[in-house]
């Protein structure tokens, strides 16, 4: 993976230290720095007991897990309007994260699911007489997703361009041509040209071949 990333500079607001406890009423959105503009680090829920370490510009500085978890050196900033002074401990799960803790991510990647014609997902190895399948596969993000393309084995024999402009949940159809014995079928979403997923399916036919017992299954 390469990936072009862009830090906006500001100047730095000066932080006061300060030890104590806040808690969130509500979901309360935890920020990068003590600007509104800041990337979004990660959400916390309603009830949630947080460690506070300083202020700055109207921002509680706290820390996002405690010395053992796997937050436990990450820090972000919550409004100050947003959390209330609080006694007691900070409520950490046994990861030692701050309960309720959801990071977010900058990026992910498309997921891909294969599924069958009634639209169930399909998982595992495929058996068919035939020596044609049917590849439906899934395709869903957060964001938009530029493409998809079907790989047989190292050919590439299906693309489809979604390039779609928010959310994505799109299927990508398409018949391939089985050969006798095992097929590994690959099917590659991107979201650029450098940020991609892939997921594989293995497809047995057993027209053919002559070493494999006639199944029923498709």
């Amino acid at each position: 993976l390469v990936e072009k990333l862009t830090f906006p500079v500001k100047a730095a607001a000066k932080t006061t230290k300060m030890k104590g406890l806040v808690q969130a009423s509500a979901p309360v959105t935890v920020l990068a720095a003590a600007d509104a503009g800041a990337n979004v680090l990660a959400e916390v829920g309603a009830g949630a007991r947080l460690e506070q370490v300083g202020e700055a510009n109207g921002f509680v500085r706290i820390r996002l897990g405690g010395e053992t978890g796997s937050a436990g050196s990450l820090y972000g900033y919550v409004a100050q309007s947003r959390v209330t002074p609080a006694k007691g401990k900070p409520t950490l799960a046994a990861t030692g994260e701050v309960t309720g803790l959801s990071l977010v991510y900058g990026r992910d990647p498309p997921t891909i699911q294969f599924v069958d014609s009634a639209g169930s997902n399909v998982s595992g190895a495929v058996v068919t007489d035939s020596d044609r399948f049917h590849v439906a596969a899934r395709i869903k993000d957060d964001g938009r997703v530029s493409d998809a393309y079907v790989f047989v084995g190292d050919q590439k024999v299906f693309y489809q361009r979604l390039d779609s402009k928010g959310p994505t949940n799109a299927i990508v159809n398409h018949a391939v041509k089985l050969e006798p014995g095992v097929n590994v079928i690959t099917v590659v979403a991107r979201e650029d040209d450098e940020f991609a997923q892939r997921e594989v399916l293995t497809v047995f036919s057993t027209k053919g071949d002559p070493f494999a017992k006639p199944s029923g299954r498709h």
